[in-house]
């Protein structure tokens, strides 16, 4: 997730506040510019960093609409509006201590700003803390709501075979996974969890401890979006931990496979598939390639 901030540089010090509060709460990136910038600096960077952002906070004060400025095509606070406009992206205007000018007052290209809904801050009153809060729960249920950009860092490094960096990137969004996310992803969250309690070492090694840990978690992946793979992900793992000597494993592994079988095979199972084949390739031989 990559939030934008457009501000006035007269507003440069509330700006930085904002931006300061959302980088240590919000799950992402924030660009906050705090160069001054000529002209191509603004094309070739701060165009390109709007272009980037899912969502662009636009700092609102009695500065952002003088009119004397604004009318200007080449007004650098009217082309990110304007650009954040034809992108489509989530525009937050957030407005410190001041309204929104006519909409009639506005230039065409930007009029659409004018009928948007606005969160209001009070700096150095006691409910600008309130008002923040609703800044962050905002720009976070937009960040749930992508959530396989959410865990795209934890599966890279689980793809890679670093469990330790793969556990540090998932706490990292557990919160934001957990609060705003849809239940596919926190499905997906449960499975990777799973995999890391594994550590890349197959379950017939595993004390009893980790197996029960990883069978809650692949439980909770099956009952909060069931596919194919975590099905046969369980499957599997009971298969190999049976082989210690506990045939009740055998049969519920057995079972679950079955169960996996009857289901259809997507593209999501595609993706899932190879991640498990990559984290345990030696149960993915002894147990499907060999059959």
């Amino acid at each position: 997730m990559n939030v934008f901030i457009s501000y006035r540089h007269k507003d440069w010090g509330i700006a930085r506040q904002i931006a300061e509060q959302l980088r240590r709460r919000v799950n992402g990136y924030v660009f906050f510019d705090e160069r001054s910038i000529d002209q191509a600096d603004f094309e070739k960077s701060i165009l390109s960093h709007l272009r980037q952002s899912q969502v662009v906070v636009i700092i609102v004060t009695d500065n952002t609409f003088a009119a004397d400025r604004i009318i200007q095509s080449d007004d650098w606070i009217r082309r990110e509006m304007k650009e954040a406009l034809y992108q489509g992206k989530d525009i937050v205007p957030v407005r410190i201590n001041a309204p929104f000018p006519p909409k009639h007052q506005l230039p065409p290209d930007i009029q659409a700003i004018a009928h948007m809904n606005s969160l209001e801050l009070y700096p150095g009153h006691r409910v600008f803390e309130a008002g923040l809060q609703n800044l962050v729960d905002f720009i976070n249920r937009i960040s749930g709501s992508e959530g396989e950009n959410i865990l795209y860092k934890t599966k890279e490094a689980l793809l890679q075979g670093n469990y330790l960096g793969a556990r540090r990137e998932l706490e990292k969004v557990l919160d934001v996974l957990d609060t705003y996310a849809e239940p596919q992803y926190i499905a997906r969250g449960d499975f990777y969890r799973a995999l890391i309690q594994l550590n890349g070492k197959r379950p017939y090694i595993q004390t009893f401890p980790t197996m029960r840990e990883v069978e809650t978690w692949m439980r909770s992946a099956i009952n909060r979006h069931k596919t194919l793979t975590y099905l046969l992900g369980l499957g599997l793992f009971k298969l190999d931990f049976s082989r210690n000597g506990l045939s009740h494993y055998q049969e519920e592994g057995l079972a679950l496979l079955n169960e996996a079988i009857r289901l259809p095979q997507t593209t999501e199972d595609d993706e899932l598939l190879a991640i498990l084949a990559t984290c345990q390739p030696y149960i993915i031989n002894d147990y499907l390639n060999n059959d």
